[in-house]
């Protein structure tokens, strides 16, 4: 949608929607690519933006699991300490 303004790109735009609901948006920051192993050459466009955003939810997804791996692996909740939902 912002692409179609002159001169807003994928990584602008980003920033935009990152603004307005960063849990569902993530900004296509130079750091945050590069933190996502196998994308190679960063590339500024729509098409990388896409795979950038799946990369980072299942990397999100996959940081929960492990999470919840290690705190029920710790035995039982201490008295009025709530486990996270599963």
């Amino acid at each position: 949608m912002f692409q179609v303004l002159t001169g807003v790109g994928p990584a602008t735009a980003s920033a935009v929607l990152a603004a307005s609901d960063p849990a569902r948006f993530p900004f296509m920051a130079d750091e945050a690519m590069e933190a996502v192993p196998g994308f190679g050459k960063r590339q500024y466009t729509l098409k990388h933006y896409l795979a950038f955003s799946k990369a980072l939810a299942r990397k999100v997804r996959c940081s929960i699991v492990t999470h919840r791996l290690l705190v029920y692996s710790r035995g039982p909740s201490p008295a009025g300490v709530p486990r996270p939902p599963s």
